[in-house]
């Protein structure tokens, strides 16, 4: 706690802040400058702010470093409490030597591929890397107003009936989206839990191309246009910074169990009290 809070104060006294200038000044002390106007307001850094309202020239503007402590604190308690939650790094987790399916398989479809990277150019970038892709992406849900994005969704699935340990699994798409890498981006390691299959099909790239890389084993993919990848939800995986100067222009999504067929399937079993209103939700899924 100590340390923290010694780091942080450090940092703290590094960082600019605002301050309101109480009269004209100009300042000019080892090389740093801090020229402002009565009523002016600007950045400087904290130490010199301190020492500047010390002597009455600026008001400082911020919190104070109590409640910017405070939420330094808060914040690495949701960073851990969230790595608790996680399936590698639960406090509960154990390791496992298993085996789990990364299926390939070639889908190239010349004119599919061109209407989907022109579809993804067209769109742009949606998400402003907010999410795990560093690089520009469309929506989440492509599929449900692009045929040609749910025709691979379709191709995903019937890659998966052939691939999971039991048949006659219903499975529907859940989300789909197109990302477009631009030299140096790249995506974070995640993975997509609770989703029984996820999906990647490469649609404009070179063999050159930044990678799809597996972080929990020595395994990575190296595109190919294409190339659908198939492999279990759960599973983490990454895409490395792109080094090539074209577009690397991929489609990925996850899919589950159709819960509609699902709950058809409980109710033969013999399953009861199950609630209308969760039934109708489930029906109108479908």
């Amino acid at each position: 706690m100590h340390e923290l809070v010694r780091i942080h104060s450090i940092g703290y006294d590094l960082k600019n802040v605002k301050v309101e200038f109480k009269r004209e000044l100009k300042l000019d002390v080892s090389g740093i400058k801090i020229e402002g106007k009565q009523g002016e307001i600007l950045n400087v850094p904290r130490w010199a702010a301190n020492v500047l309202e010390s002597e009455k020239h600026v008001e400082i503007q911020d919190e104070d470093m109590v409640v910017q402590l405070k939420q330094a604190l808060e914040k690495e308690k949701m960073l851990e409490e969230k790595k608790n939650r996680q399936l590698r790094t639960n406090p509960f987790s154990i390791s496992f030597d298993l085996k789990f399916p990364v299926v390939q398989k070639d889908c190239s479809n010349e004119d599919l591929q061109k209407r989907l990277a022109q579809a993804c150019r067209d769109i742009g970038d949606v998400q402003n890397s907010t999410t795990n892709v560093q690089g520009s992406m469309t929506d989440w849900y492509m599929h449900e107003s692009n045929r040609d994005f749910m025709e691979v969704c379709r191709i995903a699935i019937d890659i998966a009936y052939e691939n999971s340990p039991r048949q006659g699994i219903p499975f529907i798409p859940y989300d789909c989206w197109g990302a477009i890498y631009s030299k140096g981006d790249y995506t974070k390691t995640h993975e997509h839990w609770p989703m029984i299959w996820s999906w990647v099909y490469n649609v404009e790239c070179c063999e050159h191309c930044a990678p799809l890389t597996f972080d929990d084993s020595s395994h990575s993919i190296q595109p190919k246009s294409g190339n659908m990848i198939l492999f279990p939800g759960w599973i983490r995986h990454s895409v490395p910074k792109h080094t090539c100067n074209h577009d690397r222009i991929v489609l990925a999504g996850n899919f589950g169990m159709n819960p509609w067929q699902s709950i058809t399937g409980m109710e033969f079993r013999g399953a009861t009290g199950m609630s209308e209103e969760f039934k109708n939700m489930a029906e109108w899924l479908y």
